[in-house]
């Protein structure tokens, strides 16, 4: 076996053994690592001794590789789609991530704890193999050295072969993050298409990070842009969209443009949640909502000063008039404790 194939494998059997999860803080392997610190062990426990050369993060893993026995060779290949790359190459973004391609459009990604800073990985995610994506790489590294192990015959370097019939599932391992309070779809990922992707794709591209058309289509362009959003922003960096990251973009869309819409809060959402966002409502009461009056004023006109004052109890909500002094009318409920009839403001009343 080869050394490269040595320090490919030894990735891939970290990435599938979900005793190692993801830490920047315990990343010297017992039991996580980071994205550095894993491919650094792995080819350093292939005999590659890139660690004695100085590698120990992203900012000096060039250096100490070169002096290794890899080549930079990041001109020879196309880092947008991955083509001309070869089982073993190490990729590398010296400002934020490295990873390890392993062939057939596929890498080995150390992205991120996924929300869980718990030893190992809890959620399938923190580290595993993902369709290849580009990480802003800045050289794509090569071995060029001896190999010395011998252990089995030497396995083919496959080119890049990307294809749309190539089916990439999502895991198994349940997504429960939650972030602000919307209620997002569960995740967007490659090949996914409709509306929500075409938003997402709209405030990417508002937010430099062009996806191209907005067309509604999660495609290499997006996946490229969700995976530089996702790098610049700190978060799990693994090319799909589910709500940390979704949550992160609509905070940074706002804090841009002043805009506020919580685009992903319909999508999921069953008829009749859907039919009662559309109905008039001020401070979360909507239109028919039986609620409770807590006492105080009932106005004859909803920008009036004659009012009749009235006890706590239970009434329904039969107008709402936003821009009005008091834009709620209410009708007592019957069997109610209080007679309450009339426009009130917003303070007197609470969801029942």
């Amino acid at each position: 076996m080869t050394k490269v194939e040595r320090y490919t494998q030894d990735a891939i059997n970290v990435a599938n053994d979900d005793s190692h999860g993801y830490s920047m803080e315990n990343r010297n392997g017992d039991p996580d690592y980071d994205c550095s610190s894993l491919v650094c062990a792995a080819v350093d426990r292939a005999g590659i001794p890139v660690k004695a050369a100085g590698a120990s993060w992203t900012g000096n893993m060039l250096d100490a590789f070169l002096k290794s026995g890899f080549q930079n060779i990041i001109g020879k290949v196309n880092i947008d789609n991955g083509a001309g790359m070869k089982r073993g190459d190490v990729l590398l973004n010296e400002d934020a991530h490295a990873a390890l391609y392993i062939g057939n459009g596929e890498m080995v990604n150390a992205g991120g704890n996924d929300g869980h800073p718990e030893p190992g990985d809890q959620t399938g995610r923190e580290i595993r193999v993902m369709k290849y994506w580009n990480g802003g790489w800045n050289a794509v590294l090569r071995y060029m050295g001896t190999e010395e192990y011998t252990g089995g015959d030497d396995a083919e370097q496959p080119e890049a072969q990307l294809s749309d019939d190539i089916i990439y599932p999502r895991p198994d391992a349940p997504w429960a993050a939650e972030t602000n309070n919307f209620d997002y779809p569960e995740i967007l990922k490659y090949g996914d298409a409709g509306t929500v992707v075409q938003e997402m794709q709209a405030k990417l591209n508002a937010l430099g990070y062009p996806c191209g058309k907005t067309d509604g289509i999660f495609g290499d362009k997006t996946l490229e842009a969700v995976t530089n959003f996702q790098t610049q922003k700190r978060l799990l960096v693994d090319g799909e969209a589910g709500p940390e990251t979704l949550g992160k973009l609509h905070e940074c869309y706002k804090a841009l443009t002043g805009k506020d819409e919580a685009y992903y809060a319909q999508w999921e959402k069953t008829p009749e949640e859907k039919a009662k966002a559309d109905k008039p409502h001020i401070g979360g009461l909507y239109l028919g909502d039986t609620v409770e009056f807590i006492g105080g004023n009932a106005y004859l006109l909803p920008n009036g000063s004659v009012s009749k004052t009235y006890e706590a109890g239970a009434a329904k909500i039969t107008s709402i008039n936003e821009k009005a002094k008091h834009p709620i009318h209410l009708v007592f409920v019957r069997g109610a404790a209080t007679k309450v009839y009339g426009w009130v403001d917003v303070e007197n009343v609470k969801k029942a």
